[in-house]
């Protein structure tokens, strides 16, 4: 199975969370980290979403 793109990512996280999928959970069903879904949210301008992920950075 091909790797997912990260809007696919994103829309994935979205439709989740729409769904009531707690962050954590979404994680697992992804197959990725917290912190490897705050930061593709972070680098692609999603904040709201990688807040979600409870990892901060300093810019």
């Amino acid at each position: 199975m091909a790797r997912m793109t990260y809007e696919e990512v994103i829309a994935e996280v979205e439709w989740l969370l729409d769904a009531g999928i707690h962050p954590l959970l979404i994680a697992d069903i992804l197959g990725r980290s917290e912190s490897a879904l705050y930061k593709l949210c972070w680098r692609h301008g999603r904040n709201d979403l990688a807040n979600l992920f409870g990892r901060q950075y300093a810019a």
